[in-house]
């Protein structure tokens, strides 16, 4: 989903609410199997000049635990902020590459919602998945119980 924001760059209007979907398909190298799309809810504003977008992200994932390596599914949501900056020419663009990770660039007033959510979701996921806070692990018989010796 690509949104346009000329009218908020120049403050014809403060802000509007949206909402998209997100499938699998739109992830590529996303590790978890989904079930069901990715709900996004976002909300772009201007204050001051100051431009933000507001992202907040809920899906249900299949997960395997770090520890004891289970199957598991689990409702997730994140949120994202970010401060957008209209690009229209190049000198501006150069300028704002040193600091990319601070704003996000809109050339043409245009931003693709999908692929910023996306690079958001992949980077706010948890580096270590667990099935709970007391899982202890695999466990001696839970492993051997698990094995076919046939």
């Amino acid at each position: 989903m690509t949104i346009d924001l000329r009218n908020i760059f120049e403050q014809v209007i403060l802000g509007y609410d949206f909402e998209d979907k997100l499938h699998q398909s739109d992830l590529p190298g996303f590790p978890y199997p989904l079930y069901g799309p990715i709900k996004l809810y976002g909300h772009v504003s201007t204050n001051a000049g100051i431009v933000t977008l507001r992202l907040r992200a809920e899906f249900k994932a299949q997960l395997v635990c770090d520890r004891c390596l289970a199957q598991f599914e689990r409702e997730m949501s994140f949120d994202f902020e970010h401060t957008l900056v209209r690009v229209s020419d190049e000198d501006y663009l150069e300028e704002y590459d040193n600091y990319s990770d601070d704003y996000i660039q809109c050339p043409d007033d245009k931003l693709d919602v999908t692929q910023l959510a996306g690079e958001d979701i992949m980077l706010g996921m948890p580096t270590k998945i667990l099935c709970g806070e007391d899982c202890e692990g695999i466990s001696y018989d839970s492993f051997f119980e698990s094995v076919n010796y046939d």
